[in-house]
């Protein structure tokens, strides 16, 4: 099974109505709220990749308190992970200091400690980790940085929440 992630801005009003729901509800929410082009960003699969190239941990070694960690993986979670999926969010007061973590990466620094090994070795999903294509990995990832910074930027302007879904 294929697990992607997506983050979909939303208001304050639809977060706080998340969170009196159950996950099912919560994921045919954001399956209707999707539809709108602008508030969504999807990682696709690069999610846990991207988690170990910012923090040197999967994803599913979530850090409480580190930026970083949150930014791909949300502050809080409206459940805990299970097979149907992982849902959190980020409210716009947490944005600033994520964005600012975000900006203050040194891109460079990340490309020269890009290890494929240590990828392939801590089972880092997807198992697409291959030396071959070391530059090209590197370069989706990247973007992938680059492109969450806009779209959390946008949602900071907006005063915007940010729902993350994996499943």
């Amino acid at each position: 099974m294929s697990m992607i992630c997506d983050y979909l801005k939303v208001d304050k009003k639809t977060l706080n109505e998340f969170r009196n729901l159950d996950i099912d509800e919560i994921i045919e929410e954001i399956e209707n709220l999707s539809e709108n082009d602008e508030d969504i960003y999807s990682v696709d699969k690069l999610w846990d990749g991207l988690h170990f190239l910012l923090v040197g941990s999967s994803a599913t070694d979530r850090i409480e308190d580190n930026p970083l960690s949150q930014a791909i993986m949300g502050v809080k979670t409206f459940s805990p992970s299970d097979e149907d999926g992982y849902i959190a969010y980020i409210e716009s007061k947490d944005l600033d200091s994520i964005v600012k973590a975000l900006k203050d990466v040194n891109i460079e620094e990340l490309k020269n400690r890009f290890n494929i090994e240590e990828f392939r070795n801590n089972e880092i999903y997807p198992d697409i980790w291959r030396e071959d294509e070391k530059l090209e990995l590197f370069e989706e990832l990247a973007n992938e940085y680059k492109n969450i910074i806009e779209f959390y930027e946008s949602a900071l302007e907006n005063k915007q929440q940010i729902v993350v879904s994996i499943y």
